[in-house]
């Protein structure tokens, strides 16, 4: 080949070769995403028929994969905690320590809503004071101990009913004069905060008898002025 074309040979290759280096391709590997596009192709300034290629995997794709896991986080809770129920409130009422014997303090408990009030509230009654209400002076012969011993509370004719599992050996100084006093105010307080109550009988086993020879009393229904005998 003779020294003119061999000239030509290495002057067409360098054209080429400027004109390949106008798009130049240059590839990112992006693991992280941030808000900077992962570009796959770039071009050179000065090559207008070029034109750059950005794959949009940055802040976008992150944002729609936090949403992901927030409702797949959200989804498993719901899955693991029952929703809460709704609730209403009742009363309690506990002896105020160093007062008088019937000198009671009343708490607000609050109970599922589909639940019987009266039964509620005598459950919650028997359950004793909370860690809470015994440091704010709050004192009972119940406690754990007797938790669960409501065996039915129910109200016929405005006579209220309350009958207990057999207390007397989970309570046995509830017989003195101050501690039935207690008892009795506790019961009672707790009972009348409920408009349609006129009177009530406390049993033991569905005897009215067997509670007040507990407290080595009469059976007698109370009302919110004193105490009656029971009716047959």
């Amino acid at each position: 080949m003779s020294s003119r074309r061999q000239f030509g040979f290495v002057l067409v290759l360098l054209i080429v070769g400027v004109i390949a280096s106008g798009c130049a391709v240059v590839s990112e590997d992006r693991s992280d995403f941030d808000s900077t596009p992962v570009v796959s192709g770039q071009c050179a300034e000065d090559a207008p028929d070029c034109d750059d290629t950005a794959v949009n995997g940055g802040v976008g794709s992150v944002a729609e994969g936090d949403a992901t896991m927030t409702t797949v986080a959200a989804t498993t809770a719901s899955a693991t905690t029952p929703p809460s129920s709704d609730v209403a409130t009742v009363e309690v009422a506990f002896t105020v320590n160093n007062g008088e014997c019937d000198d009671v303090v009343v708490y607000a408990r609050q109970v599922d809503e589909s639940a019987d009030p009266i039964v509620a509230a005598f459950e919650s009654l028997v359950a004793g004071p909370t860690i809470d209400e015994e440091a704010s002076g709050a004192g009972s012969f119940f406690s754990a101990d007797t938790t669960g011993m409501v065996a039915s509370a129910t109200v016929n004719d405005g006579v209220l009913a309350v009958n207990f599992d057999d207390l007397r050996s989970v309570i046995p100084n509830a017989s003195t004069t101050c501690g039935s006093m207690a008892l009795l105010a506790q019961l009672t307080t707790t009972a009348f905060q409920f408009d349609d109550v006129e009177r009530v009988r406390y049993e033991i086993d569905g005897s009215c008898d067997t509670f007040a020879g507990w407290l080595q009393r009469e059976c007698m229904e109370y009302t919110r002025d004193g105490a009656q005998p029971a009716q047959p």
